[in-house]
């Protein structure tokens, strides 16, 4: 099967014969549509190389999410490795499903090409008994982890180089777009400061990966503006503005806290914190 050849394997746990049958074929026709790309390429080239199958089941209906796709990681104490299992039903993002809404076209394939991300990583940083997890802080705080900071960003990379089907995001809350003014490739390192240094981080990490999706031919790809020009990088998270959207994103989670902490049971959602009255906006 094509999957196999990536070691990849489809398991309907929990379906009976004809909608397993039907969930095996829908998710096997969606990471053919991924690897038709040069990013899904990358990722299943990668996934492959590092020699470990990764486990694609359905997500199931009682978590009560109902965009919801993630990955568990099972720690192997055989062989020490995190072996990801992918939790993901292609039917909720199609016509019909519950997630039909999300606006734009082509969310089956970013959200399981997102995950897949998480689960090379896993796999990866196992291999090098690399278990911390990072907290985003600053003008990255809606990203919540490193994890996710660069599964969002592989994933808007993808996104491009398929000409935009549905929006870049900006973060891991749900379906924000990414600032107008940081879509750019070299732009992007201006989202916070640490942005180069994440960057970095990932490349210096996954340097197969990271090099393949560089070459992605892609309007957005801040991977390809790290390995051609660094420095040039570098200087875009040095920028007042980086540091500015630091300071919104102290404020901003200070903000969330405090709300969390006096908001009853029930009470509406956390808001984005408004800029304090008067603070200058500096923008690159």
């Amino acid at each position: 099967m094509f999957e196999d050849a990536f070691k990849l394997k489809i398991t309907p746990a929990g379906l009976e014969k004809d909608a397993a049958t039907q969930y095996t074929s829908a998710v096997r026709a969606v990471l053919y549509k991924i690897h038709q790309s040069q990013s899904g390429k990358a990722l299943l080239g990668s996934i492959r190389f590092h020699g470990f199958v990764v486990d694609i089941i359905p997500y199931p209906d009682e978590e009560g999410d109902a965009c919801g796709a993630d990955v568990e990681p099972n720690y192997d104490q055989v062989t020490t490795i995190v072996m990801p299992t992918v939790r993901y039903t292609p039917g909720k993002f199609t016509k019909g499903g519950s997630c039909a809404h999300l606006p734009g076209k082509g969310w089956t394939e970013s959200i399981l090409f997102h995950e897949l991300v998480h689960a090379l990583r896993d796999i990866s940083q196992s291999k090098r008994r690399d278990y911390t997890g990072v907290v985003m802080t600053g003008g990255l705080y809606r990203y919540d982890t490193f994890e996710e900071f660069i599964a969002v960003l592989c994933e808007d990379i993808y996104t491009s180089e398929r000409g935009n089907p549905h929006m870049l995001l900006g973060d891991h809350r749900g379906i924000t777009p990414l600032d107008p003014e940081l879509a750019d490739s070299f732009k992007f390192f201006a989202s916070g400061s640490r942005t180069y240094r994440f960057v970095a981080r990932f490349c210096q990490e996954n340097p197969g990966f990271s090099k393949l999706m560089s070459q992605v031919r892609a309007s957005f790809n801040p991977l390809a503006a790290y390995y051609k020009d660094p420095q040039k990088a570098l200087r875009y998270s040095s920028q007042p503005s980086a540091h500015e959207r630091d300071a919104d994103g102290v404020w901003g989670k200070m903000f969330e806290r405090k709300r969390e902490r006096t908001l009853p049971p029930g009470g509406p959602p956390n808001v984005p914190a408004p800029r304090p009255y008067g603070a200058p906006i500096r923008r690159p």
